[in-house]
């Protein structure tokens, strides 16, 4: 896809979440941060015929819902579940930052984002879910509770969020070693400027040495009152 039929990322670029909930994020998330994120439907459509027909595999595309195509007109609900235990429990949504222009439609877009909660263990996930039969309830160790289901286990691969993170630190570690780098091409270049000035001096050292010993070498003039007898 070229031009504005170009992808112009996964979901995953356009969300920052707070380091100590990135991994709850990745592994709840992971299918929907993996989101193919385009202008329009036009930029969808080609993306599902390259699926078709030149590449294997299947995707999932986000029309942004700025663009004029997406049409984006739900309405946003801030009724929330009555969730208790509200000083321990953390409302997914007010752990992500959303980016570029998605805002709170992102909450309709993705129901489990406006439906999910952090919880301190495993045991208050159980407890809400069964309260709470349409939210989900995340723990830190892992488990996924959702009504009378439990999810749970270690994730294959890393998640967009661990990789963009990464990434990111990958990134800043090449910027401070490039910087080192200039410091020390400065340093070697100042060093090369004193080498220079130092050969130059020596030379001309070498050169007075030079002259002083021809001079020594070289016989005195007569005086001009001497008379040979």
């Amino acid at each position: 896809m070229q031009g504005g039929r170009a992808p112009v990322g996964v979901l995953a670029d356009f969300l920052e979440v707070e380091d100590r909930y990135e991994h709850v994020v990745d592994d709840f998330l992971r299918d929907e941060l993996n989101f193919i994120v385009v202008k329009s439907w036009d930029a969808a459509d080609e993306g599902l015929r390259l699926l078709r027909t030149d590449v294997d595999g299947r995707a999932t595309f986000l029309v942004h819902p700025e663009d004029s195509q997406a049409k984006f007109s739900f309405d946003f609900n801030e009724s929330m579940h009555h969730v208790t235990h509200a000083d321990t429990v953390v409302p997914l949504k007010n752990c992500i930052r959303v980016l570029d222009g998605f805002g709170k439609s992102l909450e309709v877009i993705l129901p489990k984002l406006g439906n999910g909660y952090i919880v301190p263990d495993p045991e208050v996930g159980r407890s809400l879910a069964l309260e709470n039969p349409d939210a989900f309830f995340l723990s830190h160790s892992g488990e996924c509770f959702h009504n009378v289901t439990v999810t749970g286990g270690k994730q294959r691969s890393q998640g967009p969020l661990s990789m963009k993170r990464e990434l990111r630190d990958v990134l800043l570690q090449m910027g401070e070693l490039e910087r080192a780098i200039g410091e020390k091409e400065t340093y070697i270049s100042a060093l090369g400027r004193d080498i220079d000035e130092l050969t130059g001096l020596l030379q001309r050292l070498e050169d007075e040495k030079r002259e002083s010993e021809r001079q020594a070498m070289t016989p005195s003039t007569p005086c001009a009152n001497w008379k040979t007898r």
